[in-house]
């Protein structure tokens, strides 16, 4: 995705995913037929792969960033006591 690249992933692949409404850079299909499925509407139809691929970067930017991906680890953290050791 950060090269703008769509992606093709299972339900297991996108768990903890943002599954964005609308212009989405990556298809969830639920098995070999499902994803075999999406690949040839990507293969016959450039239009929805020219979407996904324009949907990427931004969904990259917005949702992959590591201050977005570490937030609520970073929470957690931030609430232990400190203790010295």
């Amino acid at each position: 995705l950060a090269f703008g690249k769509p992606l093709i992933v299972s339900r297991q692949g996108a768990a903890g995913m943002h599954l964005p409404v609308g212009a989405a850079p990556f298809i969830v299909a639920d098995g070999a037929e499902a994803m075999l499925q999406a690949i040839l509407r990507w293969v016959t139809d450039e239009t929805p792969l020219a979407t996904a691929a324009q949907a990427a970067t931004p969904y990259v930017d917005e949702y992959l960033t590591p201050d977005h991906v570490y937030a609520e680890l970073n929470q957690c953290l931030q609430a232990l006591p400190v203790t010295n050791s």
